[in-house]
């Protein structure tokens, strides 16, 4: 069995959840060990479930919550050895799992891809979970669409992709010049238009369920981003069974299990 959704998505922290079969793991722990907690619990499960911690890259929004639910529940994390250094944590080295862009490894019977991204971080990456017949990728954090994206996205059956902003509300909005520029720089953020001309281009027939990911609450809308995408569906007749959901930041998602 397959089992995803989002605890948390968003400026101020995100995390994210996938069960392959046996594996339980977490994508990233950008809230509090607490929250974490909570939110695993309205899902189902608890902490003491959770097999793996998989970490993108090292801004606070992606880790806070990871030096206290290494120490107090001993979950081994996956993370580049750049990324680990540069977050000076000293955790346990027992614990600490280091990963390769662009490698893949095995957890039993799950494949995990682990691609290089354009983000403004040490060693950003993100990773694809390959189970049985089914592809699930987690693309956010990243300023630019590469190959890797496109192939990545193709053929997945859930997918989730970051939205994170729309041009016009991020310069006509209340954040300085240079934040501007860095967030629509080639190593900032996806916009709107660049998450749904992927989707539009290179989406397959296979993508069920679509995640629309890392939304500012300061310059998107989610009415808007919801209806950019429901307008690709009316172009690609072919991914007409795709559903489409949003991610917030204080609210769990739909939880997804194929």
């Amino acid at each position: 069995m397959v089992e995803v959704c989002s605890l948390s998505s968003g400026s101020k922290g995100n995390s994210y959840f996938v069960r392959t079969g046996d594996k339980k793991i977490l994508i990233d722990v950008g809230i509090s060990g607490k929250q974490i907690a909570k939110k695993l619990s309205e899902i189902g499960y608890s902490v003491f479930d959770i097999d793996y911690i998989f970490i993108t890259h090292e801004h606070s929004d992606h880790v806070r919550g990871l030096k206290t639910l290494v120490k107090k529940h001993d979950i081994p994390v996956f993370i580049t050895k750049k990324t680990y250094d540069i977050l000076n944590l000293d955790l346990n080295p027992e614990l600490i799992r280091y990963i390769r862009k662009n490698s893949e490894l095995y957890l039993g019977e799950t494949i995990v891809q682990i691609i290089e991204k354009p983000h403004d971080a040490v060693d950003p990456v993100f990773f694809n979970f390959l189970y049985m017949d089914k592809k699930i990728s987690i693309i956010t954090d990243l300023g630019s669409i590469t190959q890797s994206v496109i192939d990545s996205v193709k053929n997945s059956d859930i997918l989730f992709l970051e939205t994170n902003y729309d041009k016009k509300m991020l310069y006509n909005g209340p954040y300085e010049k240079f934040l501007k520029k860095r967030i629509d720089g080639r190593f900032g953020h996806l916009s709107n238009c660049d998450a749904a001309s992927t989707i539009e281009n290179h989406a397959t027939k296979s993508l069920k369920h679509l995640f629309l990911s890392h939304i500012s609450e300061k310059n998107n809308d989610y009415v808007l981003v919801k209806h950019i995408f429901d307008n690709i569906l009316s172009k690609r007749k072919d991914l007409k069974e795709m559903e489409i959901n949003i991610t917030l930041q204080k609210q769990i998602s739909k939880i997804v299990k194929i």
